[in-house]
């Protein structure tokens, strides 16, 4: 059964995708990082973008959560009113002043990222080899039922 499309966000390249595996990916890293000894780390990571991309507020969290979670998930927050480069060079420039916990889920949250780029990456070459090697040979045609750009 397919989730709703209200599910799913826009990635880059404005390509659908559900930020729930994103979500869950990141907090399975940190688990195994951490061998699943700080539960409320493993909550800050699943939620590490609540603030940030879902605006969710802070004492909401602490209410929820816990204030040890709140404050987690905040140190990792980026602020959304900064223009996308000045964010990333605050990052580089913050890295080292983040506690151990916020140093491991911000390093989740990039390996999760840079596996779906790669990912990404390897659908789209996938594509085009299904779309035209394994085609006609004789008319070069795209395969049926692909989503195969026209030759």
């Amino acid at each position: 059964m397919q989730p709703p499309a209200s599910t799913f966000t826009r990635g880059e390249k404005g390509r659908l995708r559900n930020p729930i595996n994103h979500l869950l990916e990141v907090a399975s890293l940190v688990a195994e990082a951490t061998q699943g000894k700080n539960p409320k780390v493993i909550i800050a990571a699943l939620l590490h973008d609540a603030i940030e991309d879902q605006e969710v507020p802070r004492g909401l969290i602490a209410q929820e959560f816990g204030e040890e979670v709140a404050a987690l998930v905040e140190e990792v927050t980026d602020d959304k009113s900064l223009e996308k480069h000045q964010r990333k060079r605050k990052q580089v420039e913050t890295a080292n002043k983040k506690s151990d916990d916020a140093k491991r889920i911000k390093l989740a949250d990039k390996t999760s990222n840079l596996r779906a780029i790669a990912i990404r990456q390897f659908d789209d070459g996938l594509m085009v080899f299904l779309c035209y090697h394994l085609s006609s040979t004789a008319a070069r045609q795209p395969a049926p039922r692909l989503p195969c750009p026209s030759p």
